[in-house]
This record gives structure tokens, sequence and C-alpha cells, in this order.
């Protein structure tokens, strides 16, 4: 999209991160950025995480019924047995942003409560992009 619509690609980047662009923005940086989302990550794990969002579960990833029964031997895919998540032996360190719109407030506090041992450090005024730039 970058390649092809500055406009366009100011607006998606900016609902996603809130930054405003200026003089000093390195436009190449992005377009190259960009070209590569979604990296780190898969459409698969993408379209894990929709799966999440729209149920308010945490499961394994579905299939469809079909499917399921394959790989996990019943129609639903699995919860996670998020309780295990206290078992954790190691500290865990995260940075959240006070303004990230993808990690809601119920969600740091759920952090909290299924990682005792993490120390969550909330960043004033990031969101969820802003360590990169």
């Amino acid at each position: 999209i970058c390649e092809y619509s500055l406009s366009l690609c100011s607006t998606i980047i900016k609902s996603i991160t809130d930054i405003e662009f200026t003089d000093n923005t390195d436009y190449e940086f992005i377009f190259d950025l960009y070209y590569h989302e979604p990296g780190g990550s898969s459409t698969k794990n993408l379209i894990h995480w929709l799966q999440n969002l729209m149920t308010h579960e945490v499961r394994e990833f579905d299939y469809g019924e079909a499917k399921n029964l394959e790989v996990y031997g019943v129609p639903q895919p699995p919860e996670f047995d998020m309780t295990r998540l206290n078992q954790v032996q190691f500290s865990t360190l995260f940075f959240l942003g006070s303004k990230d719109p993808y990690v809601p407030e119920k969600s740091k506090n759920c952090t909290r409560d299924l990682l005792p041992k993490a120390e969550i450090n909330i960043v004033k005024d990031f969101n969820h992009l802003d360590y990169m730039w």
C-alpha cells in the first residue's frame, strides 16, 4: 500500500501507532517495514488471534469441526489451561504502552493475575508500535 499511496499508508500506520509524521519521518524505512508485514508472524497466527478475539476464549487453532476431530480428537479446539501459567518459574518482564488500543486495562490486569512473577511496566503515552520508531 505504501508503495502506491503515501496518504493511505500514513493513515493506516497512524491508526495503529498514533504517530504524527514529520519532516524527520524516514519514509524509506516505513516502506521497507510494511513491505514485509506481517513480519514475524503468519496468516495462520493472525487468524488464530482473530478466532480468540471473536470467541473471547483462548483455544487451540480452530480448523473446523472435521479437521478438529482429526487433529484434536474433539469437534471444538481445546481451551488453553491458563492456570498453568502461574507455575512459571522464571521472571518475565513486560513493557506495555499506556495508549495501546490492542492491550486494554483488563488484559494488563489479567496478565498480572496469570503470571505472578511477571514485572509489568506501563510506558506512559506509548501505543502498540511506538517501540519501533
